[in-house]
């Protein structure tokens, strides 16, 4: 499928969509996909892995977040600055205590409370969006957030983005700034960008 929209109403068509899906189809999906990425050799052989904390109807990343802390990861989360549109990168040795919902209904950790990390400490990075195509286009939230840390990020840290099938597209459109992924992982497949 080609989508012939611009961005915003390729996001918001996307974002209707997804929020039609029912609670039990999320779950089992989020599992699927989680299992795949525990399965990658690039996960295995992270120390450090950097994931977004999930809300309302994405890709969910909370029991996900807790095994990788089990397993003995050093967990990373991110404290958005709204000021700059950048990332604070926060170590998590708990979820979801300590965490605060912000008026965006997003689990963070109080900025004044975390513990940063560098981001070239970081090996992979788990990364939310909107939709994708398979060679790696990303369309995000809007805000940048992501496409500044990707921009950034050490040249080989792998960038991975675990998604419902039915929203990678054989095109989006996007912009120069725009940064595009190494990996996407659906609940049937993992596909290299």
């Amino acid at each position: 499928m080609q989508p012939k929209m611009n961005k915003e109403s390729l996001r918001k068509h996307v974002l209707r969509l997804r929020s039609e899906f029912d609670e039990n189809y999320i779950n089992d999906v989020s599992k699927n996909i989680f299992e795949k990425i525990k399965t990658m050799d690039i996960y295995k052989q992270s120390k450090t892995v950097m994931i977004y904390v999930s809300f309302e109807d994405e890709v969910n990343t909370h029991k996900f977040i807790n095994e990788m802390i089990k397993e003995g990861k050093k967990v990373v989360t991110p404290v958005c600055n709204y000021k700059d549109r950048t990332l604070t990168l926060a170590q998590t040795t708990k979820f979801p205590d300590g965490f605060q919902r912000t008026k965006f209904g997003i689990l963070e950790i109080p900025r004044k409370e975390a513990i940063p990390v560098d981001l070239k400490e970081i090996d992979m990075i788990i990364t939310p969006g909107v939709a994708f195509t398979k060679i790696g286009k990303r369309l995000g939230y809007g805000a940048g957030f992501y496409d500044r840390l990707l921009l950034n990020k050490r040249k080989d840290t792998p960038t991975v983005c675990p998604v419902f099938k039915e929203f990678i597209f054989d095109d989006l459109p996007t912009d120069d700034h725009d940064v595009e992924v190494d990996f996407l992982v659906t609940s049937d497949e993992i596909i290299k960008c």
